[in-house]
């Protein structure tokens, strides 16, 4: 059995993971009560306030991971190149 197992990708997902971790762990939670708040019948303007703090952190996790995958694969593309040029 290898000590070490590397699947492909696994740096990519870990950076994903710690930064989810580290800016938006604190609100997490908001978007899981508001998909559950959202398949209830009766929106109060609380319930309807709640639902949108969750759509909010939902879309900031988005820009955020677009921004993360955009330097990590153009990073990705340059290295590729670069060792391309060298042959």
């Amino acid at each position: 059995m290898p000590k070490e197992f590397d699947i492909y990708g696994s740096d990519f997902l870990n950076i994903i993971t710690k930064t989810i971790k580290k800016n938006f762990g604190p609100f997490l939670y908001q978007i899981i009560v508001s998909e559950i708040l959202k398949e209830s019948l009766i929106k109060s303007p609380r319930i309807i306030e709640i639902i949108k703090r969750g759509e909010i952190v939902k879309e900031n996790i988005k820009n955020h991971l677009k921004k993360i995958w955009e330097n990590y694969f153009d990073s990705i593309i340059y290295s590729f190149e670069k060792n391309q040029l060298n042959f």
